[in-house]
């Protein structure tokens, strides 16, 4: 999408609190979601020399006839960035650590 790593899968883990004892499934998640293409309309928000915003919508995987979940990360430069904050309007994406922001994280390492 911007023809640079903007974001590697360490600092995904970091931001998702992955330990080594833990397996990191949002892998497998953040995979199935974009491989059923329900990620959509991903964009840089805004920019600045120190941050990039990113919004996308994601379709609810469960319910996909339902409104999608919108997806928000602000991630801090210098690239490959880490996730400054995180936030998606599903029930449990306040801490921006749900399987719809995982799969725009790792969207971005692409």
């Amino acid at each position: 999408m911007f023809g640079i790593t903007v974001i590697n899968e360490d600092a995904i883990d970091v931001h998702l609190n992955i330990t080594q004892q833990r397996h990191p499934r949002w892998k497998k998640v953040a995979k199935e979601i974009l491989e059923s293409v329900h990620l959509h309309d991903c964009g840089v928000l805004n920019e600045d020399e120190q941050h990039i915003g990113i919004r996308a919508v994601c379709i609810q995987v469960s319910h996909p006839t339902l409104d999608p979940h919108t997806v928000d990360v602000i991630l801090r430069k210098p690239y490959p960035a880490k996730v400054e904050w995180g936030k998606c309007s599903c029930t449990g994406g306040n801490s921006g650590r749900c399987k719809h922001a995982s799969a725009l994280l790792k969207y971005l390492t692409t």
